[in-house]
């Protein structure tokens, strides 16, 4: 292979995962609750959770929302409130510190799993779940993501004089003192993550790392309102989304697809992302610890990439260590090399590579061809009217019915015009 373009895939494929953890995930991870049955809540009516509604209700707020970010930003913003803040505080560290990860494999074991050293989870939530996911999966393999607490955590300690973080009740590793607990951060529009400085250096890895990205999967995090700030750091470190034109953007939420676009827009680079409802039909779970290889040899060696080893969640905690086992000897194996190729399927099917011109000044209608091709339901190739078009013949053989299209790379495509090769798969 061509010295040059073997470091380019390289290092494309070495560039960081980074996935972005809201509170979704979590409600996602214990949908019938935790290991004793106790639920978790994203912020919508979490205050009535907390048994605090009564509380609440005699400090004669003003906001009519039932969201703990919305009712804790007033309550911050009143001298009068300073006690019942005390008192939320203390119930939300209660509320979270029970919660306890179910025995079977989990959603955050998986997540975890599914990534290696040079990837990134980072997360908003408070809970000790994704600790507790990673304390147990570390026995399975070390070779694991950074973990980084955006909001802290209620399990999360750290020595301020060493600058060194870990789980509670360890003991930092150059004074032998326990940590103490990490600051919270609370849903109020202001956060100053640049205050705490455990807060502080937990943003500085996402962003890095966020810099670097090449895939970047968002797990139930809605980006609110009041988090204004939170959103403006990652867009400041992820950049304009026209300049990423290679990468991808994943998004795990059960909202509708244009609520999540409305969001994600200025992350997302024209037709570069998918939407999924389950984590099981993410990238993560198809492709564990693959997901930049695949996304490479997809989009840019036109490689046709099944998931033939994946997370299911029904798998026991034998299969799951034999998957991993498989995968890590491989990266062992191939540490000097990429990886993914020996995990390409080429599938008995017909195959066709179609390259279809651009004109001028119409690259509105190239992304709008582009969105159709990506929808599951119908997919548009040729014609006057792309859309309605799901058959495609071939050399004046026969027809065939289109299943899905496999890889879309656009060559120079700009107000000069250019073209799009499509590579489809047909029945």
């Amino acid at each position: 292979m061509n010295t040059e373009i073997f470091e380019v895939e390289n290092f494309m494929k070495s560039r960081p995962h980074v996935v972005i953890l809201g509170a979704g995930a979590t409600v996602a991870a214990i949908p019938h609750g935790d290991k004793n049955g106790k639920k978790s809540s994203v912020m919508d009516g979490f205050i009535e959770k907390l048994g605090m509604s009564d509380i609440i209700k005699n400090t004669n707020i003003q906001t009519k929302s039932n969201n703990l970010e919305d009712i804790y930003t007033e309550l911050s913003e009143r001298d009068d409130c300073v006690e019942i803040i005390n008192i939320l505080d203390q119930k939300i560290r209660d509320y979270f510190s029970e919660l306890a990860i179910p025995d079977n494999p989990n959603i955050y074991d998986f997540i975890i799993l599914s990534l290696r050293n040079k990837d990134i989870i980072a997360t908003f939530n408070w809970d000790p779940l994704l600790i507790q996911a990673y304390n147990r999966v570390s026995q399975i393999t070390n070779n694991l993501p950074d973990l980084a607490f955006l909001h802290g955590n209620v399990c999360v300690g750290y020595c301020r004089n060493h600058k060194q973080g870990g789980a509670i009740p360890n003991k930092c590793g150059e004074c032998g003192e326990y940590f103490d607990h990490v600051k919270l951060l609370y849903p109020i529009k202001n956060k100053k993550y640049s205050e705490d400085p455990y807060i502080k250096d937990n943003w500085k890895a996402l962003r890095n790392a966020l810099k670097r990205a090449y895939y970047v999967t968002i797990f139930g995090y809605s980006a609110p309102t009041t988090d204004a700030e939170a959103i403006a750091i990652l867009q400041e470190a992820w950049g304009i989304s026209e300049e990423r034109n290679f990468e991808q953007f994943e998004i795990i939420d059960i909202k509708e697809e244009k609520e999540i676009i409305k969001s994600w827009s200025p992350f997302i680079h024209t037709h570069h992302y998918d939407i999924h409802k389950n984590f099981f039909d993410s990238s993560l779970a198809n492709y564990p610890r693959r997901t930049t290889d695949v996304l490479f040899d997809r989009t840019m060696n036109c490689k046709i990439i099944n998931p033939l080893r994946k997370f299911d969640p029904s798998m026991s905690w034998e299969e799951v260590k034999d998957l991993i086992d498989s995968l890590v000897s491989e990266e062992t194996d191939q540490k000097d090399n990429f990886l993914s190729s020996d995990i390409v399927h080429q599938d008995d099917m017909p195959m066709v590579t179609k390259t279809l011109p651009v004109q001028p000044n119409n690259k509105f209608t190239l992304d709008k061809l582009i969105e159709k091709l990506l929808d599951a339901k119908k997919h548009g190739v040729l014609g006057t009217d792309p859309v309605n078009i799901t058959y495609l013949n071939i050399n004046g053989d026969k027809e065939y019915k289109i299943t899905n299209v496999i890889a879309i790379n656009t060559h120079e495509v700009d107000e000069r015009g250019g073209s799009v090769t499509l590579m489809i798969d047909m029945e």
